[in-house]
């Protein structure tokens, strides 16, 4: 089973930024959790979770930050570099924190979490959820929807 680490956050710069980086800030936005997450807390728990999927930091980089007009993070994306999500039979591996709430163009969620997204060498995008924030706590399912491109018979 797996135990996520204490998470601490804080960290100035935990990750590489890619080079297609993009922050933005949205100007409507409802949040409906009753925690509003740090930087270094998202990353904490998409690292371990990438980690039980046998991502390492070092192959990990931030594509996206958006932000409500008070500074707090809605949307937060981090991408496998290119080479670790082809070694795994992908052409990319994206995992992204969305908080609870309504968030303009950026869309809305009923509740907190992280999703992965890949695409199979076919380059049909394919993912889920694979973290979830309920009652104060992280309940986290790595691995859970990605199975190997040999797992799906792909010719």
């Amino acid at each position: 089973m797996f135990k996520p680490e204490i998470i601490k956050g804080g960290q100035d710069k935990p990750l590489a930024q890619s080079a297609d980086f993009i922050t933005r800030t949205i100007e409507k936005s409802e949040i409906k959790e009753g925690k509003v997450f740090s930087q270094g807390e998202i990353l904490g728990i998409i690292e371990q979770i990438a980690k039980q999927e046998g991502i390492k930091q070092g192959q990990l980089e931030i594509s996206e930050e958006t932000y409500d007009s008070k500074g707090n993070i809605i949307v937060l994306s981090v991408k496998a570099i290119e080479g670790k999500a082809r070694g795994q039979g992908w052409t990319s591996i994206e995992y992204t924190f969305m908080i609870k709430g309504d968030h303009d163009t950026v869309g809305g969620s009923l509740e907190s979490g992280i999703c992965r997204m890949y695409n199979l060498e076919t380059g049909d995008p394919e993912g889920g959820e694979v973290a979830t924030y309920r009652d104060g706590a992280w309940i986290l399912s790595p691995g859970e929807i990605a199975p190997k491109v040999s797992d799906l018979n792909i010719i």
